[in-house]
């Protein structure tokens, strides 16, 4: 489970705490941290003895040492290819600052406009 859910742990973390996270960014580092992650624990399981023959496939990929492989490259590959996209594309990107957001967020409770009548359309 964690060699295909590791790689979102990163992201998800960050979109709480980091104003230039974008969401691409978001999803590149998931999906690749994901096929990275079934890479990795494939090859290391094939290592094992017997390969990933028939026989020998459910013993090697349930081993110790090629599910914690995928697990880390799962996490690791996740959050360092979010990040990278997410500083690439906002320095070429305009983006508001954390006082725009802010305004638009307290901008939702103003009697002058509802927005359940803003966005009724």
């Amino acid at each position: 489970m964690g060699i295909l859910i590791g790689s979102a742990v990163i992201p998800i973390g960050l979109c709480m705490c980091w104003e230039k996270l974008s969401g691409n960014g978001m999803v590149a580092g998931s999906i690749s941290g994901t096929v990275f992650a079934l890479i990795t624990w494939l090859v290391v399981a094939s290592t094992n003895e017997g390969g990933l023959t028939a026989s020998n496939f459910f013993q090697n990929t349930g081993q110790e040492n090629a599910m914690l492989a995928g697990n880390l490259v799962a996490i690791l590959t996740g959050g360092v290819i979010t990040i990278f996209y997410s500083l690439v594309t906002s320095c070429s990107a305009s983006t508001l600052n954390s006082a725009d957001v802010w305004e638009n967020t307290r901008d939702i409770d103003n009697p002058l406009s509802p927005w359940t009548e803003l966005y009724a359309k």
